[in-house]
């Protein structure tokens, strides 16, 4: 069964059906029709399915960028409709769809004539589809990385081990888990919730994979086991659990008693405390083996953890205590160099301290965990930073005191040894290796949005050379809104705004239209929006450099909860094709934050690159817009961070010094680039 998760990963499963496969003048037909929704594949591979497969394909590639949905905007003749609308005529038309509750839309009194596209109007980035054999190992390498797997690589694995009938405990026990995410989500693919908790706690490695695995067998929403949130906003309902699973988790749990575990413990305390009342553990004469768990969990004992130590060194100013604490666990260490890097400003015995303990200690450290270090010096010096924490942006200004430059030097020098050492483990090129990438290394995929394409935070498209960008979303049974900000190369300033607010004194309307505010999409048609940027867009703004797509749900309902599409398309007229044209679509997306604001991505107006940032203000609330958001603000952020990452061209360049193997200056191919990179990872 071909799926659109499988073709977001630019793979048509090879199924080996008996029928005979289709003929050449089929698979060239197919080959057409894939082209016109922004998919390409090799017509003699096409050949190998049958025609049933062929007809799924085509089907489930128009699905993956919207073309399956409704596209029938406010304003049906838009651009020319709204262009020519007097600004009363839209003010009074969007009043009245309001008072209805979005319940009435205008009739179309007059026809607007649309032209065919033009020969040229293409994407500039198709997907390529390659035939390819599912296995279980594909699977094992996915719960292998030492990247947070995302909705869409879950969504893929779903569907590959729901395609072979994978027996999923089985496949585990024979699995390296290196992040605990990750180990949670395969948990997940277990159907019967007593299998999950055997499968789990066998398995496990530390108390948190013991909690990760109550949670994904009993917790009314099993992702509380990979994201470990819990709050109001975050519920953790549990079910109940027969006494004999409740035995097993005591006796489980019982297995980590080192401080390190404790300290687990510790840290996930209040999630502990939920998480084990269906196991009333104080029934259960089990208790007894994990006294110390309990009275931890349940507050009653105070347990100085291991951190609580080195807090206690760090508020001393006692740099080379803390080191010598901090040497014995190598990525606790690296997170607290910037703060021990400012306790030791003219300091230069603790300088040399640290040096030495870093010096020792980073080579046995994870190479993620080394990179994420590494980027954390590199931006300590940014004025406004973006801070995710639990799910949510936060967007702050800093002033962190400066550090010595030579230290900071050193520091950078010592963790690019360490890279390489660690690097040293992992197979040796078998080539000379492309090191101009200059796409960040991705750390973080947790919340990323499912896109045609696979992209990484930073990773640049070009768009072609059509007049008109047009902007889109597609949405289901809420309000969402989609507006557009502009700013100055520096984004130091808004220069200029359109969305729901302005509809009817668009200043910009020569150059920038709106579709019309829609706030009523129910089933089976939903709800779009679409917004024209035209390239005359600099006799208006002289000094625009960005456009900032932002999208907005003002019932304030969560994008991860929204059935939406969004995305881009680039013509060379505005009236010409249909208004939603799939063989234009640069690339499309579902958004996936949990959060009531996204921004996915933000076009380059001089170089004409989308440039995909998959962020979000991180508000929970609805019921705001576009010109007076902090959009501007955020992006400098984001970008000012993407700056000044590891990018994936400097890690290949570190591995091939490892191995003493020749470089080119090319970037190489982004998507060979990005599955190099993730195989590096692991070490």
């Amino acid at each position: 069964m071909i799926t659109p998760a499988m073709l977001r990963r630019g793979i048509i499963p090879q199924t080996h059906t008996t029928t005979d496969g289709v003929t050449a003048a089929q698979a060239h037909t197919a080959l057409a029709e894939l082209l016109t929704v922004g998919f390409i594949a090799d017509p003699q591979e096409l050949q190998q399915l049958s025609l049933e497969e062929l007809v799924n394909l085509i089907t489930q590639a128009g699905t993956t960028i919207g073309a399956n949905r409704t596209w029938q905007p406010m304003f049906p003749g838009f651009p020319e409709q709204v262009a020519t609308m007097p600004d009363i005529e839209l003010f009074l038309t969007q009043i009245y769809h309001y008072l209805t509750y979005g319940r009435w839309r205008p009739d179309i009194e007059k026809t607007f004539e649309r032209t065919k596209l033009a020969h040229t109007d293409w994407t500039q980035n198709f997907r390529r589809l390659t035939l390819v054999e599912l296995t279980p190992q594909l699977v094992q390498d996915e719960w292998a990385k030492a990247v947070a797997l995302s909705l869409a690589d879950r969504e893929f694995l779903h569907d590959v081990i729901a395609e072979l009938g994978i027996n999923v405990p089985e496949l585990m026990t024979t699995t390296g888990f290196t992040s605990g995410d990750n180990f949670a989500a395969a948990l997940c693919e277990i159907p019967h919730p007593h299998e999950r908790l055997d499968t789990g706690l066998a398995l496990a490695r530390t108390a948190t994979d013991v909690l990760r695995t109550v949670l994904a067998a009993y917790c009314k929403e099993p992702d509380r086991a990979v994201d470990l949130l819990s709050s109001a906003e975050f519920r953790l309902d549990m079910r109940s659990i027969p006494r004999p699973q409740r035995r097993s988790i005591l006796r489980a749990l019982a297995r980590f008693t080192d401080n390190t575990n404790l300290d687990m413990v510790m840290r996930h305390k209040k999630l502990w405390r939920r998480a084990l009342r269906p196991v009333h553990p104080f029934e259960l004469p089990q208790a007894a083996e994990v006294h110390t768990h309990l009275t931890i969990i349940f507050g009653k004992t105070a347990h100085r953890t291991f951190n609580s130590q080195v807090e206690a060194a760090l508020l001393r100013n006692d740099v080379p205590a803390a080191v010598r604490l901090l040497a014995t666990n190598p990525g606790n260490l690296l997170r607290r160099v910037d703060h021990l890097m400012r306790l030791s400003r003219s300091k230069k015995p603790s300088a040399d301290a640290l040096l030495s303990a870093l010096a020792e200690a980073a080579p046995k450290a994870r190479l993620t965990t080394l990179i994420s270090c590494y980027n954390g010096i590199s931006n300590r010096d940014a004025p406004l930073k973006v801070f995710r924490i639990r799910g949510r942006n936060v967007l702050k200004e800093t002033n962190n005191p400066p550090v010595e430059s030579w230290l900071k030097s050193a520091v950078f020098d010592t963790l690019r040894a360490a890279m390489r050492q660690r690097l040293r483990a992992a197979p040796a090129p078998t080539g000379p290796v492309p090191v101009g990438s200059t796409v960040p290394v991705e750390l973080v995929r947790r919340e990323a949005s499912t896109s045609k394409l696979a992209l990484a935070r930073g990773q640049r498209l070009p768009l072609g050379d059509g007049s008109i960008m047009r902007l889109f979303v597609h949405w289901y049974g809420h309000d969402v809104d989609l507006g557009v900000c502009f700013a100055d190369a520096l984004l130091m300033e808004q220069l200029g705004y359109l969305d729901y607010t302005n509809l009817s004194s668009n200043r910009l309307k020569n150059s920038v239209l709106h579709s019309g505010d829609i706030t009523y999409a129910p089933l089976p048609d939903g709800a779009c929006e679409f917004v024209d940027i035209k390239d005359t867009i600099w006799q208006e703004l002289p000094t625009v450099r960005y456009a900032i797509p932002q999208l907005i749900s003002f019932s304030g309902d969560k994008f991860d909860d929204i059935d939406n599409v969004a995305g881009i398309m680039v013509r060379s007229q505005a009236m010409a094709g249909e208004i939603f044209e799939p063989r234009t679509v640069e690339t499309a997306m579902n958004v996936h934050v949990k959060s009531t604001s996204a921004i996915p991505f933000i076009v380059d107006l001089v170089d004409r690159e989308l440039i995909w940032l998959d962020t979000s203000l991180g508000s929970r609330m609805g019921c705001f817009n576009s010109g007076r958001s902090n959009g501007v603000q955020l992006i400098r952020a984001e970008l000012e961070t993407l700056n000044h990452m590891l990018t994936n061209g400097q890690l290949l360049a570190l591995w091939a010094a490892a191995h003493d193997t020749e470089t080119t200056p090319d970037a190489g191919d982004e998507p060979t680039n990005h599955d190099q990179v993730a195989k590096l990872l692991a070490f």
